[in-house]
């Protein structure tokens, strides 16, 4: 553990003492206080064994004073000292990286390739959704599944699939009655992945995923459940269009870390009021991810600990950096 003399402090809490007397022996009790909160990134480098001048250039990188070190050390501000960490390490000064917008941060570090095969050939899924033949689509989904595995059939396919039925519709290639057979057995098979997913034993992250209210379309949000459980989180899936009171009171109630919100086709007014209502009665510990079509991160780059994606396979690498950063500094 780093020299006591090395930590800095930016004003006494009651955890002064006991974080500089126990270091990596918290108890679970202790993580969840920090996770919420209510330690200040000024104790953060003694937690994780950091001498002072390293975790002093990570802060100064942030744009974190001495005035200011009494931010919260929750998991969003673990998680922006991970990116920093990380472009260091990519040789980026810290000069660029003061100078990167978060999303541009995120960018390089979480840069991620499709697996898929490009283009994939869909012509036999929607042959059979011509005939309204579930069979064949069933047994078209249920091969891509085995053959890609739970995670890359959310995040890479099931995604995929869901904008070539919105490409076909809005060129007038697949009907309506049509693209909601395909939905219809898609979320079949998305049901089936989350029942049939083990709960951890000790996760470590709680995240509640529902879309906003007005939002029926709830695929996007099934997606981002199991990717967030993939990635080791405790995961709750709240069906769509919850009202942000609602919201609120899961929060509360299930102790989450993240909320997560898919949109598709809400009017963007209606989007803006209720995410930024949201961010107002939330916790600031409280991450918000939101994604799908209608979330432009110009839009909402203004709101704290909120996070934009315009693409699941992203999502998933943050999610999967949240259980990282969470587990390897924080006490076990």
């Amino acid at each position: 553990m780093a020299d006591e003399s090395l930590i800095y402090h930016a004003y006494p809490t009651p955890f002064d003492m006991t974080i500089a007397a126990r270091g990596r022996e918290m108890d679970q009790l202790d993580r969840e206080w920090v996770l919420k909160g209510h330690i200040p990134l000024s104790h953060a480098g003694d937690m994780i064994g950091l001498s002072h001048p390293e975790f002093k250039t990570w802060l100064d990188v942030l744009g974190v004073t001495s005035e200011q070190a009494e931010l919260n050390a929750s998991v969003f501000e673990l998680y922006r000292i991970d990116l920093v960490r990380r472009l260091l390490d990519m040789h980026y000064t810290t000069e660029e990286i003061r100078d990167m917008p978060l999303q541009v941060q995120r960018g390089i570090v979480d840069s991620v390739q499709s697996r898929l095969p490009d283009p994939v050939d869909w012509s036999v899924l929607f042959d059979a959704a011509e005939r309204l033949d579930k069979q064949a689509c069933f047994e078209v989904l249920g091969r891509a599944l085995t053959e890609l595995g739970c995670l890359q059939f959310a995040t890479e396919y099931s995604s995929a699939l869901m904008q070539e039925v919105g490409k076909r519709w809005w060129h007038g290639q697949t009907s309506v009655f049509q693209e909601h057979f395909i939905t219809t057995a898609l979320r079949t098979h998305l049901s089936a992945i989350m029942l049939e997913q083990v709960p951890h034993q000790k996760p470590v992250l709680r995240t509640i995923v529902t879309t906003p209210h007005g939002e029926f379309h709830d695929i996007g949000a099934m997606l981002a459940c199991i990717a967030a459980h993939e990635a080791g989180h405790e995961t709750v899936f709240l069906g769509s269009q919850l009202p942000v009171a609602e919201i609120m009171q899961a929060v509360d109630c299930f102790g989450a870390h993240i909320v997560c919100l898919a949109s598709s086709f809400l009017e963007m007014k209606r989007l803006w009021a209720q995410v930024a209502q949201l961010r107002e009665v939330l916790p600031s510990h409280v991450v918000i991810c939101l994604g799908g079509r209608q979330f432009d991160q110009r839009q909402f780059s203004s709101l704290n600990a909120t996070l934009v994606y315009d693409n699941l396979p992203s999502f998933d690498v943050d999610m999967r950096a949240f259980s990282r950063v969470v587990k390897q500094w924080l006490p076990k």
